[in-house]
């Protein structure tokens, strides 16, 4: 937990405490900046799932690091809780479901309704008793019965009577068992490795190794043994991932001491590193450290790791011939690598993604001549490279297809190579501040479906988009910051765009032509300042779903809106709309009106009337929460959710 938060700081959420990456070398570090830059604020500070009270000692010692006031939310298994000097402790245990409420868990995941067939009630009922009340046991023995007969019912129940009410994991299990091999294999590499990360890069590796990741990882969803978020990120039960860990560390029993397939903790990697025997045997590997100097990979350290297909390094660094080692790489991850490169040899001929994230590389950087020979290379990141001017010579990747420059503050040049990457799909340059528009050569990249340049924190930069941008045909999103030029004409014929995001552009007016986009189903002018007024040709967009010009300038919504039949969404918080149009009433698949900060005229019961009951409105006037939403919403966006837990547990909560 402390190596989780320490890395955080080194990313821009840490920019909020005022810490730099660099202040940070070890652990003693992180506890003396926490105790020092909160010790007068008032915060909450939730820890979840704490199995170790050294890990509370290191996050929130002591009462008095923290301002009177504060808030300390714990979750655990265990009941003993730690004594704060100077604050007071109060637990909860978590009860239990109600029998009720469990049948009518298990019965949407095993039926699709909240209760059980009738020629299955008894069978149900038996489950549910069996799992003893646990929400993730039922969400999974229920997903695995799913479709089943009475005899696969009766095998499972059978199967689960045999096992001890204790045994969690074991009961877990069934579901794993049930999983295609490749299947388990994407199981226990998320468990291991990516929870909480987007979905998209894993998805090329396990392409890679000629797995069907789609099916896999729905198969995975649909047994409830994997969620994805709505960021598309990996999400699991802690219970579950502690069953992938187990099941990997088991692998040393069978193949006699060796090293697993997968290794996660520092500490064991430095072991396998130091010991050549076994090394075949790894798949997947992640190294942390605290400089660069701490962990020198030569040729020895690398030797015999012959079918590692993943490695995960933050900072170390290579040294010397490293001449046919890591034959069956496909994906490097290397944070904050150093600026010089002092390894030789080094032909990663099978990568498919290179994560060089927060790295001191720049377009000098000596090791961009062996990237040159990764011709399989399909994913590229160098967010916050900051020392990047220029982006390197890419035209030996003619297979890439994701493109990340974000937060790169010094970049100022695209490279013309950029135009020879036939097969991009993804371009994301926000944040890079020195660039003025999207260059000329992207505009040649039929097959370009994503460009994201958005400004982030600087409202005083922006983009430019060039007339040849009606050249992307196959473009599905467009997230770019504008400048005061008008859009060309030329963006109403992005026929295959559905999404437009113009978000702190500081545009005075669309172009009539944006009512050619005929795809089209979000648009968002959130805080377009000097936007004063949509186009009338706003009505042609006969797909668009969802409509955002919250904090905008736009002062009236055109007659025309009224076409936008397949409207589902609109967003005007903090407008300066004096009064909504009556014809609203006439968008019969309106849910949401967010009208949140708009001072109206007139009330707005009247100017909705005829809409269906079931729409949801926001106002300050209806809704007095909704202030507490709107000033605490980037708080309820950085906090992850937590779920029910598996099994009873307990919470401690200290009040400074």
């Amino acid at each position: 937990m402390m190596v989780a938060f320490v890395y955080s700081t080194m990313n821009p959420s840490s920019r909020y405490l005022g810490v730099n990456a660099a202040d940070i070398t070890d652990e003693s570090d992180g506890i003396k900046i926490i105790s020092k830059k909160l010790q007068n604020r008032k915060v909450l500070v939730v820890l979840d799932d704490v199995y170790d009270p050294e890990q509370i000692g290191k996050l929130a010692g002591e009462a008095g690091w923290f301002r009177e006031g504060s808030r300390i939310i714990i979750t655990s298994r265990n009941k003993n809780a730690p004594v704060f000097e100077g604050g007071r402790v109060e637990i909860f245990e978590a009860e239990p479901m109600k029998f009720e409420e469990s049948l009518l868990l298990f019965s949407r995941h095993a039926f699709g309704k909240e209760n059980p067939a009738e020629d299955f009630h008894g069978l149900s009922e038996k489950a549910v008793r069996i799992t003893g009340g646990l929400p993730l046991a039922l969400e999974v023995v229920g997903s695995k019965l799913r479709t089943s007969d009475r005899g696969h019912w009766n095998h499972i129940i059978g199967t689960l009577q045999k096992i001890p009410e204790k045994k969690v994991e074991d009961r877990l299990k069934i579901g794993y068992d049930a999983l295609r091999l490749e299947v388990k294999e994407i199981f226990l590499d998320i468990a291991c490795f990516f929870i909480n990360e987007k979905k998209t890069k894993a998805m090329y590796m396990w392409q890679a190794c000629d797995f069907e990741p789609e099916l896999a990882v729905q198969e995975l969803v649909n047994a409830c043994l994997v969620k994805l978020t709505n960021e598309n990120r990996f999400w699991m039960h802690d219970q579950l991932r502690d069953l992938g860990r187990k099941l990997i560390r088991d692998e040393r029993l069978k193949h006699h001491g060796k090293p697993c397939s997968r290794i996660w903790m520092h500490e064991d990697a430095l072991k396998v590193l130091q010991d050549e025997e076994g090394r075949e045997n790894v798949e997947m590997l992640s190294l942390l450290s605290w400089t660069s100097e701490d962990c020198v990979l030569t040729k020895h350290e690398l030797k015999n790791f012959n079918n590692l297909r993943f490695l995960s390094l933050i900072r170390s660094k290579f040294s010397g011939d490293l001449e046919h080692v890591l034959p069956k790489l496909i994906w490097l991850s290397w944070h904050f690598c150093p600026g010089v490169f002092q390894g030789t040899n080094l032909h990663l001929k099978n990568l498919v993604v290179l994560d060089l994230s927060e790295s001191s590389v720049s377009e000098t950087w000596a090791g961009w001549r062996h990237i040159g020979m990764c011709k399989e290379l399909k994913v590229l990141d160098l967010r916050r490279c900051d020392h990047l001017t220029e982006t390197p010579d890419l035209s030996m990747c003619t297979k890439l297809e994701r493109l990340i420059l974000k937060g790169c503050i010094n970049l100022a040049q695209i490279d013309h190579s950029v135009g020879k990457l036939k097969c991009l799909k993804y371009l994301n340059a926000s944040g890079c501040i020195h660039i003025r528009e999207i260059p000329r050569e992207v505009c040649c990249l039929d097959g370009l479906v994503d460009i994201v340049m958005i400004m982030e924190q600087s409202f005083n930069c922006s983009y430019k988009l060039p007339d040849s941008i009606e050249r992307l045909e196959r473009l599905q999103r467009l997230c770019v910051s504008l400048g005061r030029s008008r859009p060309p004409s030329s963006l109403g014929d992005l026929k295959s765009l559905t999404m437009l995001v113009l978000s702190r552009s500081e545009i005075a007016e669309l172009p009539e032509s944006i009512g050619g986009l005929v795809k089209l189903e979000f648009l968002s002018l959130f805080y377009c300042k000097d936007l004063k007024k949509l186009p009338n040709s706003i009505g042609s967009l006969k797909s668009l779903v969802e409509l955002n010009i919250s904090m905008s300038g736009i002062v009236e919504l055109p007659d025309e809106v009224v076409n936008l039949q397949k409207l589902k969404v609109i967003d005007m918080r903090g407008c300066d709309i004096r009064r909504l149009p009556d014809f609203l009433g006439n968008l019969e698949k309106l849910e949401r009106l967010d009208v949140f900060s708009c001072n109206f005229s007139e009330a707005v019961p009247s100017a909705i009337k005829g809409i269906t009951s079931s729409l949801k409105v926001s106002s300050s006037a209806w809704d007095k929460s909704c202030y507490r939403y709107w000033k605490r919403e980037w708080l309820v966006q950085s906090m992850v959710s937590f779920s029910s837990l598996l099994s009873p547990s307990s919470g401690s909560f200290f009040k400074g």
